[in-house]
C-alpha cells in the first residue's frame, strides 16, 4: 500500500551542477535548491551536507519524517559500499569517497549512492519512460555522457560498477584520447563538453564564426553558443551538431545488438540543440541496426534526482522502509 509520507532526500551531483530535493513517492519534487558543483572534495562534501540539512529542516517544519537520502554522483561507484571509486575529469578530486558512511554519520539517515547513469535510468524505471518497459537503455546527453543498462527491471551494475558507461564507447579507435584512458570516445563528440570543445578548435582555426555573439576567447564558446548559431543558419555549427548526432547513433546501434532492448530513453539538456541532433539521432540508429529499437525522448525534468529518490524505496526493506509503488 502506497504511503504518502514516504519522502526521502535527493542528491544529484554533476560535473557542472550540484541539486537536492525533498521527493514524494508521485516523484514530486517539495523543495529543490541547486548550486554550481565545487571544485574540492571539502567543498563539495561541505555543500552537500549543507543542503541536506536544509532539505531536512524542511520536512521537519512541515511536521513530517524522511525515510533515507538517495545520492546521484558522477563517476563509479561501488554500489554495495556506497563509495565512490573514480571520476572523470568534470569531477577530478573526487576519488576513493566513502559517500554513504560519512553522509550517515552527518545526518544519521540511511542512505544509497549510485552513478548518475544509474540513478537517471532507475528514475525513468519508476516514474519515466521505462515505467512500462522490462529491458531498456537510458542515455543522458550533457556536459558528459552517462547511461544506465535495465534488464528485467533491474539496473545493471556489473562486477566493477562501469556497467552502463554509454560515454566511453569507443566510436574511433584512432580517435583522441579521453580522460577516461580509452581513446575516440563517443562523449568526446557527442557530449556538450565534446562539442563545445570540437567548436573551440575549429573556431581558433577560423573555420567556425560566429555572427550573433562577439567571441574574443574560445572558452566562452559552449555547446550552447553552437546551438544559437546553427538556429540562425551557420552551415558550420549545423554541420557540427548533426555529425554529433550521428556518432551518437552509431554507438547506440553497437548497444542495440548487444543488448537487443525494447527502447532507448533518451534526455539531457544537449537535446536542447533541437532536430539538428535528434534527427541524425534517430535516422542512424534506424538505418544502421539490425533490429531498431524505438528512441523515445525522456518526460522527466529530473531524471537523476528521482532516480536517487527511487534508491531509498527500492533498496530500503532491510531498514524497514516501504516501497510506495512496484515499479
Amino acid at each position: 500500500m502506497t504511503d504518502p509520507d514516504s519522502w526521502v532526500l535527493a542528491v544529484d551531483l554533476g560535473g557542472t551542477r550540484l541539486r537536492m530535493a525533498v521527493v514524494t513517492p508521485a516523484g514530486e519534487l517539495l523543495y529543490e535548491e541547486q548550486h554550481p558543483t565545487p571544485k574540492t572534495r571539502p567543498d563539495i562534501l561541505a555543500q552537500i551536507w549543507a543542503l541536506l540539512d536544509r532539505g531536512r529542516d524542511w520536512v521537519a517544519a512541515q511536521g513530517k519524517g524522511l525515510r533515507g537520502i538517495g545520492i546521484s554522483t558522477g563517476g563509479r561507484v561501488d554500489f554495495e559500499r556506497g563509495e565512490v571509486v573514480d571520476a572523470t575529469a568534470l569531477l577530478p578530486d573526487w576519488r576513493r569517497v566513502p559517500l554513504r558512511d560519512l553522509t550517515v554519520e552527518h545526518l544519521g539517515l540511511p542512505t544509497w549512492v549510485d552513478n548518475d547513469g544509474n540513478c537517471a535510468a532507475l528514475g525513468e524505471l519508476w516514474f519515466g519512460a521505462g515505467q512500462d518497459c522490462h529491458h531498456f537503455l537510458s542515455v543522458v546527453v550533457g556536459t558528459g555522457i552517462g547511461g544506465g543498462v535495465v534488464l528485467d527491471r533491474q539496473v545493471l551494475r556489473g562486477v566493477a560498477g562501469t556497467a552502463g558507461e554509454l560515454g566511453h564507447i569507443s566510436v574511433d579507435y584512432q580517435g583522441p584520447v579521453c580522460p577516461c584512458g580509452n581513446w575516440g570516445c563517443v562523449e568526446l563528440f557527442a557530449s556538450g563538453s565534446g562539442l563545445a570543445n570540437l567548436a573551440q578548435t575549429l573556431w581558433e582555426a577560423g573555420v567556425l564564426q560566429f555572427t550573433h555573439k562577439t567571441i574574443t576567447s574560445a572558452t566562452e564558446i559552449t555547446a550552447r553558443e553552437v546551438g544559437e548559431a546553427a538556429r540562425l543558419g551557420n552551415p558550420v555549427a549545423q554541420d557540427l551538431i548533426q555529425r554529433a548526432g550521428r556518432i551518437l547513433g552509431t554507438a547506440l546501434t553497437s548497444l542495440l545488438h548487444t543488448l537487443n532492448p525494447e527502447r532507448v530513453i533518451v534526455g539531457g539538456t544537449v537535446l536542447d540543440l533541437g532536430e539538428d541532433y535528434w534527427q541524425p539521432l534517430v535516422n542512424t540508429v534506424q538505418s544502421r541496426a539490425m533490429a531498431p529499437a524505438p528512441l523515445v525522448r525522456s518526460p522527466l525534468r529530473e531524471a537523476g534526482l528521482l532516480g536517487a529518490a527511487a534508491l531509498v524505496w527500492q533498496n530500503g526493506a532491510s531498514e524497514g522502509i516501504k516501497p510506495p509503488q512496484s515499479p
